[in-house]
């Protein structure tokens, strides 16, 4: 087993990827709210003008940034990895016939999940007031008034109720998102997937790596029928617990507990099933669609797994190169996600004081999304980088943080 803690096991991807792919994500969902807020050309419509893009080029683009839903799968597949990847990797060096130690202490591990998540929450939860409480004296009737279906899922909740709900990482579930930060919902659902994760790694300890997959899928089936009868927030919750289930099964691939044969073959399939759900199962920006998160879930765990396992030399080589040069945005892209959403409203807010909606041109959405990065930037720096374990910035400052499972790589959300 001790090639498998080397840069590589065989021909499987740095994990260093990891971080690169949750950066891009969290990229991607700015860009999408970017082009949602801050553009008008989003819309679906001719775009025609001046100052506009033709319709085709727009139609392109709103194709391209309609699908923020799917970022956050990917999120959640990526925790489910790092989260399981430490206890997959101790569990697969017990001999057979030895006793299984003890893979997971309760008490640390809820410590390093809110040392590494609340701070940065806390912090988007103020910006979040202060950005809403400027914008709201500018323009109150974008935030009161009726919102244009492009930007429908920006929330107006800043009861006591709704900021402790928030707090207890409970948004879009028992209270909605605070403020204009719509994005929070993920975070209700990965608290959940926390919760639940010593039910899994117990099982997948006597059953074998499978039983993940087996776990989690008939939690999707009991929860699917369910919301048959109610649309509690439980039902939704377990529904998508399996695209982070599918994460954790991919980490029990990469340490060797099981194998996941064909991935060559499956992988172009995959690729075809992505392409089809997108005029199936569209997503529309700001929803989130159930089953069809298990749907596009499962079609992009599949990619991550032939990514991580069995990536070709040339591809392995280009994204490790990427994911070096990336690592800034894989380090800010907690605090990115977080408040970016407010921020973008505040200046459709102020634009729109003196515009009858928001601009036909793109200029003004490009100005979001490098300041929203300037912002996560900061954020990170006087916050989130102070938040991560001791473990974690030895390993950064000696060159060693290319591992994820040492790191205990935090999931967005998110």
């Amino acid at each position: 087993m001790g090639a498998r803690m080397s840069r590589r096991t065989g021909s499987r991807l740095d994990l260093q990827v990891l971080d690169a792919l949750r950066g891009l994500a969290a990229l991607y969902v700015v860009m999408c709210h970017s082009g949602a807020i801050l553009w008008a050309g989003f819309e679906k419509s001719p775009w025609v003008g001046e100052n506009g893009l033709d319709a085709s080029a727009g139609r392109i683009l709103h194709g391209l940034l309609d699908y923020s839903p799917v970022a956050v799968l990917v999120f959640f597949l990526i925790s489910g990895f790092c989260i399981h990847y430490r206890q997959a990797r101790t569990l697969s060096l017990i001999q057979p016939g030895h006793p299984v130690p003890r893979l997971l202490d309760l008490r640390g591990f809820a410590s390093r999940r809110l040392r590494r998540l609340y701070a940065p929450l806390v912090l988007a939860l103020l910006l979040t007031g202060v950005c809403d409480a400027a914008g709201h004296a500018l323009n109150a009737p974008f935030y009161d008034g009726p919102k244009a279906e492009q930007i429908s899922f920006l929330g107006n909740s800043h009861s006591l109720t709704t900021l402790l709900g928030n707090l207890a990482f409970q948004p879009s579930l028992s209270v909605p998102a605070f403020g204009t930060d719509a994005v929070l919902w993920s975070l209700g659902y990965e608290f959940w997937y926390y919760a639940l994760y010593p039910v899994l790694l117990f099982v997948t300890t006597r059953r074998g790596g499978w039983s993940i997959i087996g776990l989690t899928g008939l939690g999707a089936v009991l929860a699917f029928a369910a919301s048959r009868l109610t649309h509690g927030w439980l039902v939704y919750v377990l529904m998508s617990w399996c695209v982070w289930g599918g994460g954790a099964l991919i980490a029990e691939a990469y340490v060797g507990r099981i194998r996941l044969s064909g991935l060559r073959w499956a992988a172009p399939a995959a690729v075809c099933v992505l392409a089809l759900l997108t005029q199936v199962f569209p997503y529309r920006l700001g929803g989130r669609g159930q089953p069809q998160d298990v749907l596009w879930g499962a079609a992009s765990a599949v990619l991550l797994a032939y990514v991580l396992l069995e990536p070709p030399t040339a591809l392995a080589n280009f994204m490790e190169g990427i994911a070096r040069r990336l690592a800034w945005l894989g380090d800010i892209s907690y605090s990115l996600y977080l408040i970016h959403m407010p921020w973008l409203a505040l200046l459709a807010a102020f634009w729109m004081m003196s515009h009858a909606g928001p601009p036909r041109g793109i200029e003004l959405a490009i100005v979001g999304l490098v300041s929203s990065l300037m912002l996560g930037g900061t954020c990170w720096y006087l916050v989130e980088r102070h938040c991560t374990s001791p473990r974690a910035k030895r390993e950064r400052a000696t060159g060693h943080a290319r591992v994820a499972g040492q790191k205990e790589l935090s999931a967005l959300s998110a």
